[in-house]
């Protein structure tokens, strides 16, 4: 061995067996020896297992390297400085609101959209779009639902007064306010009203007030060749001299 290593490429071992000096080649780890008994070849090192040596060293996954070992984390997590924590990644602050059209709400792991009230999710998981909740018995209604944007809203037409329940309409009695307005007499109707005026009247052009019927203008009243006098609201029957008048 002392001469050229014994011929040897790494390591040259002596031995003496009864009295003979017998030399033999061996090779470092990681390789084996040739057929030549004197050169040696590369073999596939084959590190320990660091990481079924200890299963806690990593949170997640543990990824087995030759002599070392290094940790990795599920999706949706990230590994921490400690190079061996996992924590959870929140999708909704790092990814433009994960896409988002409305809410987004971050879970252990991952992250789902949602919507305002009076939206609905779509089936691409990230879009909202808006409930046309009086295309459904007019949103509850009792007479007009107008959508809104994330809702809707009951409307009354003129005449109607809206309910605390913000979707009954109630006529408005106008009659109780005033008399309506009218000189006479008020008859509500539904969502409206209307003035009449009291025999012998009849109704102006603004159907509020009521003007004397002048009845001795119409076959003198009925009156025949008497006297047919007019009076607010009625007229009279006058008989000429020689004449009385009739009790009927």
């Amino acid at each position: 061995c002392k001469l050229n290593n014994g011929g040897c490429a790494h390591i040259c071992a002596e031995r003496t067996i009864r009295g003979h000096v017998i030399t033999k080649c061996q090779c470092r780890a990681g390789y084996h020896l040739h057929s030549d008994n004197k050169q040696c070849i590369g073999t596939a090192y084959k590190s320990p297992n660091i990481c079924c040596s200890n299963p806690n060293r990593c949170d997640h996954v543990c990824i087995n390297n030759p002599g070392s070992y290094a940790c990795a984390c599920h999706k949706g997590f990230f590994l921490k400085l400690d190079e061996r924590s996992c924590a959870d990644l929140d999708e909704c602050f790092l990814l433009n609101n994960g896409g988002c059209s409305q809410l987004c709400l971050n879970t252990q792991g991952s992250y789902r959209c949602a919507c305002d009230y009076g939206y609905r999710l779509l089936s691409d998981g990230k879009t909202c779009q808006d409930i046309d909740e009086c295309a459904i018995n007019k949103g509850g209604c009792s007479h007009t639902c107008q959508n809104t944007a994330g809702g809707y809203q009951c409307q009354c037409p003129r005449g109607y007064i809206m309910q605390q329940d913000n979707k009954t309409c109630e006529d408005i009695n106008e009659c109780e306010t005033s008399n309506g307005g009218c000189e006479h007499r008020c008859v509500n109707d539904k969502g409206g009203y209307r003035c009449e005026c009291g025999q012998g009247f009849v109704p102006n052009a603004n159907q509020t007030h009521c003007s004397d019927v002048n009845e001795c203008e119409v076959q003198n009243g009925g009156c025949g060749k008497h006297t047919c006098i007019n009076t607010y609201g009625s007229y009279k029957c006058q008989c000429l001299d020689g004449y009385r008048l009739d009790a009927r």
